[in-house]
C-alpha cells in the first residue's frame, strides 16, 4: 500500500527551496549555509525516528526529499563554503570551472554514520581493545602494545605485551564501565541504552564534559570554544574505544558532522599503513575508517613549556570489539 504524503513533505521542499542559492547567486552566505546544515540534519532526524517507529514500511517519497538534501548542502558546501568539520567555517569560493572537491567532512562523517549504523553489533562476553602506543621525545621512539578487556558488569583488565627479558603483565580492577577520563566513567549498561538521535547524543556529550570542566561554564565566551572542542572529543571516544550500539555509534558521527570544532584534514594513512580521512578534533587528530566507521589511530601532541619540546604520541587501534576469549598477557 502506498503511503499517503502528508503536509510536512511539501513543507520541508518549500524550506529546502528558500534557503539554497538561487540562479543569481553565486555564493552562498553563511548564515543560509549554518542553517541550511540544520536543516538537513532535521530531516536525518526525522527519518531516522521514522525508521526505527515503522520498520517494515518503505516510504518513498521522503527518501527522495532526503537525497535532494544532502546532495544539495553537499553541493553548496563544495562550491561555495569550504567544509572544515561537516559544517563548520565558510572559505573562500571555489574558482570559476574549478573541480568539485571529492570529498569534505560533512559527507566523510555522515558515509561513517551509515557504515556504523550498518556494521554488526557483536557479541561476547568482553569488549577487547588491542593496542600499540607509539611516544617520540626529543627524537627517541618508544612502543607499547597492550590489549584490554571490559566485562559487562564492569571489571577491566590490561594486558602489557611481553619483550625480549620481560614477562609482560596482566592487572585487573573494578572500574565500573568504560572510563572516558578519571572521573568520568560510564557503565556498559549505559553506554548500550545512550540515545540515538544525533542532538540528544550530542547533549548527553555536553552535560559529561560538564561534568569533566568543573566550575568552567559553557555560556562564558571564553571556555566556549574548548567546551565545545571537548564535547566533540567525548563523541570521537565514544567511537574510537567504547562499547556502544551500531545506533549509538552512527548518531555520534551525525553529531560531529554538526560540530564547527571538528576540522577534516583529508585522507591520510595511519603508522599500520591503513588508509582513513583524518579529522583534528581539540589538538588532536584522529583517523576513521569510512568502510568500517572504526577510528584507527589518535595522535596527540601537547608541548612541554619547560622544555619547549614536542612530545608526540600515537594510539593505533588494531582491534576493537566483543569477544569470548578470556583476559591474557598479550603476545610481543
Amino acid at each position: 500500500m502506498n503511503r499517503t504524503p502528508t503536509q510536512q513533505e511539501p513543507d520541508a521542499r518549500e524550506e529546502l527551496a528558500r534557503l539554497l542559492p538561487g540562479p543569481s547567486e553565486r555564493d552562498l552566505p553563511s548564515g543560509r549555509h549554518q542553517r541550511l546544515k540544520e536543516f538537513v540534519m532535521s530531516q536525518i532526524d526525522q527519518e531516522t525516528r521514522a525508521t526505527e517507529r515503522a520498520p517494515r514500511r518503505s516510504p518513498k517519497r521522503r527518501p527522495v526529499l532526503l537525497a535532494t538534501a544532502l546532495a544539495a548542502a553537499t553541493a553548496v558546501a563544495a562550491g561555495a563554503v569550504a567544509v572544515g568539520s561537516g559544517g563548520g567555517k565558510a572559505g573562500p569560493p571555489a574558482p570559476s570551472g574549478a573541480p568539485t572537491p571529492a570529498l569534505d567532512g560533512t559527507r566523510v562523517l555522515l558515509a561513517a554514520a551509515t557504515t556504523a549504523a550498518n556494521r554488526p553489533d557483536g557479541s561476547g562476553a568482553y569488549w577487547h581493545v588491542r593496542a600499540t602506543d607509539k611516544t617520540e621525545v626529543r627524537g627517541k621512539s618508544f612502543t607499547q602494545s597492550y590489549e584490554t578487556w571490559l566485562d559487562k558488569s564492569g571489571t577491566y583488565w590490561r594486558g602489557v605485551a611481553k619483550k625480549p627479558g620481560t614477562s609482560g603483565a596482566l592487572n585487573h580492577w573494578r572500574q565500573g564501565g568504560y572510563a572516558f577520563s578519571d572521573e568520568d566513567v560510564v557503565s556498559v549498561a549505559r553506554l548500550r541504552a545512550l540515545p540515538t538521535q544525533p542532538k540528544a547524543l550530542a547533549a548527553w556529550a555536553a552535560a559529561l564534559n560538564k561534568i569533566r570542566s568543573g566550575d568552567a561554564s559553557p555560556d562564558d565566551p571564553t571556555v566556549r570554544n574548548d567546551f565545545s572542542a571537548y564535547t566533540a572529543v567525548v563523541l570521537i571516544d565514544l567511537l574510537a574505544e567504547a562499547p556502544a550500539p551500531p545506533k549509538v555509534r552512527s548518531a555520534a558521527y551525525r553529531a560531529l558532522a554538526t560540530m564547527d570544532r571538528v576540522r577534516f584534514l583529508g585522507p591520510a594513512k595511519d603508522p599500520r599503513g591503513r588508509t582513513g580521512q583524518a579529522f583534528r578534533i581539540a589538538g588532536s587528530s584522529y583517523i576513521v575508517d569510512t568502510r568500517t566507521s572504526l577510528v584507527l589511530s589518535v595522535t596527540t601532541a601537547p608541548v612541554n613549556k619547560q622544555t619547549a619540546k614536542t612530545r608526540t604520541k600515537t594510539k593505533v587501534l588494531v582491534d576493537v570489539g566483543w569477544t569470548d576469549t578470556r583476559p591474557h598477557v598479550p603476545a610481543s
